[in-house]
């Protein structure tokens, strides 16, 4: 029994033969590696691509801001206005507050954005510097070092060596993930949601310009931009009520019916329905806008630097 349990065993020879050709090809795969990480390191190529997208989102997000920020500025001045004849008016403001407090929410969540993409560009600035590049070699030929001549300090060094290489390439891999995602899944949606509420913002902000009676604070009526004054109350209305025989009795007639015609008019302007409708469809181009904002440009970051941190970590213990 004792002698077909020896025979079984392995010599001792060829189990040191095999643990020394694992250990060699061990070494040079982390040789190799590092040699690689140091290359791409000084190449450059992939900080490259990551600030390029970094400036591209950057640039985007400002976009969307002054966009959203034109958007809230036209109305505003929507809400502030009054807009009627005689004792009738119209008072579109209440409506647009649902729309304009969303617009605010969305402004601040792009700066939180532009923060974001801002912290980004200037720790990717840092890392891929001359000075950590260099420190990146150092430490990975002290790493080759104490591969072939091992000391006590061992363990840390590689902690340390890893820990170098984890800072200089995390954020870097999170971004071209980030860059990934976004150019697969989100960046034809939010251009397109973008473009809505430019386009929202145009109509509202080319609307003001655009009214022809508008009621004062003492009630009486101002001229707008397309009413032709004169004097009295021919004057208010225009030149509707000329070429008149008998001026009395047609000035009351052209004054009612002038003020009907005006007030066709200010509805007819003003679009009220038609400002509804796009405010209405513009608030799910808002929430989705906000939505991809804050998922690629805050959350998505978070969680693969966390996804990496945690990975390297367990690689240390």
């Amino acid at each position: 029994m004792n002698q077909q349990d020896h025979q079984h065993q392995p010599s001792p020879p060829t189990s040191l033969l095999g643990e020394a050709v694992r250990g060699i090809k061990k070494y040079w795969f982390i040789v190799t590696t590092i040699m690689v990480l140091v290359f791409v390191s000084w190449q450059g190529k992939v900080d490259d691509y990551s600030k390029t997208y970094i400036n591209d989102s950057l640039q985007g997000a400002v976009v969307a801001y002054a966009g959203a920020r034109t958007l809230n500025a036209g109305i505003s001045v929507l809400q502030s206005t009054d807009v009627g004849v005689g004792f009738a008016s119209i008072t579109i403001g209440q409506s647009l507050d649902p729309i304009n407090d969303l617009i605010e929410d969305f402004s601040s969540l792009l700066k939180w954005a532009i923060g974001s993409l801002l912290i980004q560009k200037i720790l990717l600035n840092v890392i891929s510097d001359l000075g950590f590049n260099l420190l990146l070699s150092g430490a990975g030929l002290w790493l080759i070092v104490d591969l072939i001549w091992p000391s006590r300090f061992s363990i840390q060094v590689r902690k340390f060596v890893l820990s170098i290489l984890v800072i200089r390439f995390a954020l870097v891999a999170a971004v071209l993930c980030n860059s990934l995602v976004d150019q697969l899944y989100l960046e034809r949606e939010l251009t397109q949601n973008i473009a809505a509420i430019n386009e929202l913002s145009a109509f509202v902000n080319d609307k003001p310009e655009q009214y022809t009676l508008i009621k004062d604070t003492d009630g009486s009526l101002l001229d707008g931009p397309t009413l032709d004054s004169t004097d009295g109350a021919l004057g208010l209305l225009g030149k509707w009520a000329q070429n008149t025989a008998d001026v009395v009795e047609d000035s009351i007639v052209s004054t009612t019916d002038g003020i009907v015609n005006g007030w066709n008019g200010i509805v007819s302007t003003l679009d009220i329905s038609v400002l509804k409708e796009k405010t209405d469809a513009a608030i799910e181009n808002i929430l989705q806008s906000m939505a991809i904002f804050a998922f690629k440009s805050i959350l998505m970051p978070l969680l693969f630097l966390f996804a990496i941190l945690r990975s390297t970590k367990y690689v240390l213990k």
